[in-house]
């Protein structure tokens, strides 16, 4: 356990604020459960900043030259544009939903997904069986890199009605993403991806920074008063009021969810163009 948890540049951080360190089956990395104090950590996400460490929840990158082909045949949401972000469904060709990750389009030909940690393994597998799969002899994505991504830069989570204010005292007079969109931005001069993910209930920033500076950021953001570490358990309470699908893939096997339930999500784009749309309840 020790040895795992030496595999997060925030592990220090954790445990000097008393966090408890867990593993669940499926994630690599490990996570904190919780700082101690639910009450406070609850209220955070509806009065101040929650800051949760969600690195271990995974990422998968993908990309070359077929990437915007292959992304919008295996994710059942809106094509995005570069810049843009939004969560949605990843079906198997039988409908049962693999994950429904954040997909995030950072360059013409890159994505980033960063999904449920529980599901990592299981939307990285078939991720890679699709662009592996062959046609008469023909790879529809030849050229497709599906890449394991965890752990590649700390990922931050601030979530709150006051997240926009502190993160505004590090821009200053440059801007912010805006609902949906991905930038790369500097926070006090350190370079950071951050993204404005579709979250109801209060405004939500995810900011990837390069490990060797996540404690530099880290310990900056909790200077404020207003922003207060949360665990994992306070983030899928806090997520599954608002984000009804996480608490149904929250476990390693296999869902299945309506098709008028994803439509109502916004998880289904209108046309049948991706793979699972065929045999979906």
């Amino acid at each position: 356990m020790a040895e795992l948890a030496r595999s997060s540049a925030l592990v220090d951080e954790h445990e000097l604020l008393g966090g408890l360190l867990a593993t669940t089956e499926g994630m690599e990395l490990p996570h904190v459960k919780h700082y101690g104090d639910s009450s406070a950590e609850n209220d955070a996400f509806v009065g101040d900043v929650a800051l949760a460490d969600v690195t271990a929840m995974g990422c998968v990158l993908v990309s070359g030259a077929t990437a915007q082909a292959f992304s919008e045949a295996t994710l059942a949401g809106r094509k995005l544009r570069v810049g843009e972000c939004a969560f949605e469904a990843c079906l198997t060709g039988d409908g049962a939903v693999v994950d429904v990750p954040l997909a995030m389009r950072t360059g013409d030909s890159e994505y980033v997904l960063m999904g449920m940690g529980v599901r990592h393994p299981t939307l990285l597998a078939w991720l890679r069986f699709i662009a592996a799969v062959e046609q008469d002899g023909v790879r529809p994505f030849d050229g497709v890199q599906v890449e394991e991504a965890t752990g590649a830069m700390q990922s931050l989570l601030l979530w709150g009605p006051r997240a926009e204010d502190v993160l505004g005292d590090y821009v200053g007079d440059a801007s912010l993403p805006e609902g949906e969109k991905v930038a790369q931005v500097l926070l006090d001069r350190l370079p950071c991806l951050m993204a404005a993910p579709p979250m109801m209930g209060g405004g939500a920033f995810l900011v990837f920074v390069p490990s060797e500076l996540a404690v530099v950021l880290w310990r900056s953001l909790l200077s404020f008063t207003q922003v207060v570490p949360v665990g994992w358990e306070a983030l899928l309470e806090h997520a599954a009021q608002n984000l009804p699908w996480t608490k149904k893939l929250n476990t390693t096997g296999r869902v299945r969810i309506g098709e008028d339930e994803l439509a109502h999500l916004g998880l289904l784009r209108e046309g049948r163009d991706f793979v699972g749309c065929r045999l979906l309840d």
